[in-house]
């Protein structure tokens, strides 16, 4: 496990160019990132696997910033407020996600297609209040979640074609407000859409739209 302190944001390049970049397989990297910091990681290490970001500060992981990563294991930031648009999409990451407490948004296509991906557990005391369009959508192996009680709205096709997906519960004291939906184009965008494993679901007293 290679671990690295970067003090200030965009320096990671700098304070790396000693380190094998392209064989490093397991690192935990602390302090002050940017985006510039995140593409390093994306375009520089090709065999990383194992990434561990809890102690860096950052408020937004940007769009994209690992789609189709070959990242299979993540520790997401601790003090990340909002998870960007396709920000893992399509990604290797596998088995269990840990999504901290200070999550506030989940935008579109988040995690959309991570087929390898089994399970998605909130952090205790979650800020989460959106869960957005096609976040989940496509993540085949998803089993099992629990939409955390602050969250109001859960987005078009959020877990559409989770197709391992047996277990949907929510916080007690839920909040929820809005389940998105309906058919355009000739696509049905449910946010529980072809969810085959999906026997029940008991929809929080709160929801005012479905």
């Amino acid at each position: 496990l290679v671990s690295i302190h970067v003090d200030t944001k965009g320096d990671l390049h700098s304070v790396m160019e000693s380190y094998d970049k392209a064989n490093i397989v397991k690192m935990k990297v602390s302090g002050n990132l940017n985006d510039v910091d995140l593409l390093d990681i994306y375009y520089e290490m090709p065999a990383l696997r194992y990434l561990d970001m809890s102690d860096v500060n950052i408020d937004v992981l940007p769009a994209q910033c690992f789609e189709k990563s070959e990242v299979t294991s993540i520790v997401l930031p601790n003090t990340v407020k909002t998870l960007s648009q396709s920000c893992f999409s399509s990604s290797k990451i596998s088995g269990n996600l840990v999504i901290p407490a200070s999550v506030e948004t989940i935008e579109p296509s988040a995690f959309y297609n991570c087929q390898a991906l089994e399970t998605v557990v909130f952090g205790s005391g979650s800020l989460l209040k959106t869960i957005g369009d096609k976040s989940f959508e496509g993540c085949a192996s998803l089993k099992s979640v629990v939409i955390p009680a602050v969250c109001e709205n859960i987005g078009n096709s959020a877990f559409k074609d989770c197709k391992s997906l047996t277990d949907v519960d929510f916080e007690q004291g839920s909040r929820l407000k809005a389940i998105g939906g309906g058919e355009s184009r000739n696509w049905r965008d449910g946010a529980f859409y072809d969810c085959v494993a999906l026997k029940s679901i008991t929809i929080p007293a709160s929801c005012e739209t479905i």
